[in-house]
């Protein structure tokens, strides 16, 4: 299922996370992995919806839909 890109609504969550995830996210930073840890979480939903069939966005960012391509 794909939305069109003018549904895109923009929405803030708030996410309660453990030191580990914390720290995990932080040294994927460090080493240059993602750029912050907004990437990391946009990344993970991305492949967490395509394992599931949804595509309900296209690339917001080009230089991100490049880092998620390359680290597949």
């Amino acid at each position: 299922m794909v939305f069109p890109l003018s549904e895109k609504i923009v929405e803030n969550v708030c996410v309660a996370l453990t030191k580990p995830y914390l720290d995990a996210m932080e040294g994927l930073v460090r080493k240059g992995v993602y750029g912050s840890r907004r990437e990391i979480v946009k990344d993970a939903l991305r492949r967490l919806f395509r394992h599931y069939g949804l595509e309900p966005f296209g690339a917001e960012e080009p230089e991100e839909a490049e880092k998620a391509k390359e680290t597949e």
